[in-house]
């Protein structure tokens, strides 16, 4: 802010450009508001003619490797730290998804915790 109130009318220069972003930003948000629009969900890998990739955090086979694990508490804890760690990136994107997902991982660890859910069905 200093450099632009040092230049010859920065401050002026800078509420005009200011305003023409601002109403250069309204205006396309607006156009692309309405080009955005579809009546139906779109597949785009499959439009694109690609393989979907897995981009679940824990996938099928992991799964059941960790459920055949004879130590359920190690799974368990390891499942929980691979969770947390997701939980943690996540919320650098989207904090309403990451603190859903938080309370989702604290309930099941407090009822794994007071014995009401076994670690096979937390891994589940």
């Amino acid at each position: 802010m200093e450099h632009i109130l040092k230049q010859e009318d920065g401050k002026e220069r800078y509420l005009k450009h200011v305003s023409a972003l601002t109403k250069a930003f309204a205006l396309a948000v607006k156009i692309i508001s309405k080009a955005v629009v579809s009546d139906r969900v779109i597949d785009i890998f499959a439009a694109a003619d690609l393989k979907k990739p897995d981009i679940s955090i824990l996938s099928e086979e992991f799964l059941s490797e960790v459920n055949d694990l004879p130590q359920k508490n190690l799974a368990f804890e390891m499942i929980k730290k691979i969770l947390n760690d997701k939980i943690k990136i996540r919320s650098k994107k989207n904090l309403v998804q990451s603190k859903f997902f938080r309370k989702m991982l604290e309930k099941t660890i407090k009822r794994y915790t007071n014995k009401s859910i076994k670690a096979a069905e937390v891994i589940e």
